[in-house]
């Protein structure tokens, strides 16, 4: 027993003299970095506790898991609707939208075209011909009445179960990117914007319809609805997307307002650098 403890005083103490000599040489935080990197070399790893990119790192992967969370309520309500997402918006497609919808895609240019927010395929009878279109939703339950409405109209379209804040495509592959009425729901819109810009060809286009905050009195109201609305539909009413365009690095080269400065048509470049 004596000699078991014998070793450990001696280990011990030359374990605090040689953190000792560290310290005299370096600065405190610096000694015990070294300290910490040596014992990672045989425990594994470790971020010491007081590192900056500790907390850094954990406030991101707060921030991610936040991200993911909002995702995923949004997600849920718009799988929660699907099955009477056509019918509760019939009778506006017969009205204002299928014109909003022909004026959209008469901006479109291919041969490659990307739809994001492709939902039931509401898109699908303005696809342009002789177009090689890539099609994206993430809510499975849309996109599988998407897959059943091309399976029907005998539409040519690559659908992908994707998140528009992280498209899984090669920066510059598309000669126009397009959405309808998809950033009203995006949980971060100029994260997902962003990503249109990263996919989009330098000398391509991204053409979206949207409906935004109307402007006055009418804004401050939808400011109130607003929480209520997403909750039950999934989709904001006081989006600034033409703002939220900007702000995510796109040249906006037209702005064309289709109906009371609320639903409008925004034609948009990736910035020349």
């Amino acid at each position: 027993m004596k000699a078991r403890t014998a070793i450990k005083i001696g280990i011990g103490l030359g374990a605090a003299i040689w953190v000792a000599r560290r310290l005299a040489n370096h600065k405190l935080t610096e000694a015990l970095g070294a300290v910490l990197k040596d014992v990672q070399a045989t425990c594994g790893r470790y971020t010491p506790w007081y590192s900056t990119n500790r907390w850094t790192t954990l406030g991101q992967e707060q921030a991610l898991q936040r991200d993911e969370r909002r995702t995923a309520a949004v997600r849920a309500r718009y799988d929660r609707i699907a099955a009477i997402y056509d019918f509760i918006e019939r009778p506006m497609e017969r009205g204002s939208f299928s014109r909003w919808r022909k004026r959209l895609w008469a901006e479109v240019n291919g041969p490659r075209i990307l739809e994001v927010g492709v939902g039931t395929g509401k898109n699908f009878a303005y696809y342009p011909k002789d177009a090689e279109i890539t099609a994206v939703d993430f809510s499975p339950r849309m996109l599988e009445r998407a897959r059943r409405r091309a399976k029907q109209e005998g539409v040519q379209v690559d659908l992908r179960l994707m998140d528009v804040q992280h498209l899984e495509f090669p920066d510059k592959t598309f000669d126009s990117v397009v959405g309808s009425f998809v950033f009203c729901s995006v949980p971060d819109p100029i994260k997902g914007l962003q990503e249109l810009r990263r996919v989009t060809k330098p000398e391509g286009k991204i053409v979206l319809l949207e409906h935004m905050r109307p402007p006055g009195l009418a804004g401050k109201l939808a400011d109130v609805l607003n929480p209520f609305v997403v909750r039950l539909w999934g989709a904001n009413m006081n989006r600034r997307t033409v703002e939220n365009v900007v702000q995510a690095g796109l040249t906006i080269e037209r702005v064309e307002s289709l109906w009371r400065d609320v639903v409008k048509l925004i034609v948009a470049c990736p910035s020349k650098e």
